[in-house]
């Protein structure tokens, strides 16, 4: 899946391939999901399920309207995690990327969290199971009656 924004009048691809994590392990030498997990964990953790559903189903324009909004307020990973995770998508897009600092130098203005905001629909399609996420949040619901 390939994503572009544009950014500082710029046209800026992102890919989110499996290609983008290896490039992340390669520059940074962690997994990209040992940041991503707990950043998604804690988005989607604060998200009251019944804003979520419609008729019985999940509502993926909802959850990542509201997935957005809660992503502003996250604090539990550092800001350069976050770019050198949306870094690593662009690098995938785009081989010709120079290493991080220097790409993100070419720029007057990234505003790193309506970047992020942008692509997490992308991430969520590329990672994440609805169907998972619809029986977890029945099974949230039906603890939630009986309680």
């Amino acid at each position: 899946m390939i994503k572009t924004i544009k950014i500082d009048d710029k046209d800026v691809k992102f890919s989110f391939s499996l290609a983008s994590f290896y490039i992340y392990k390669n520059q940074f030498g962690q997994d990209a999901m040992s940041v991503i997990l707990p950043l998604l964990a804690d988005v989607i953790g604060a998200i009251d399920p019944e804003i979520i559903v419609e008729n019985g189903e999940i509502s993926s324009e909802k959850l990542v309207k509201t997935a957005g909004d809660i992503f502003d307020q996250i604090i539990s990973v550092e800001i350069t995690e976050v770019a050198d995770i949306i870094w690593a998508f662009a690098k995938a897009a785009d081989d010709e990327i120079p290493e991080p600092a220097l790409w993100y130098g070419n720029f007057e203005e990234f505003p790193l969290f309506d970047v992020g905001k942008e692509l997490l629909p992308c991430l969520y399609d590329s990672l994440i199971s609805k169907k998972k996420i619809l029986k977890n949040t029945q099974t949230t619901k039906t603890k939630k009656k009986s309680e």
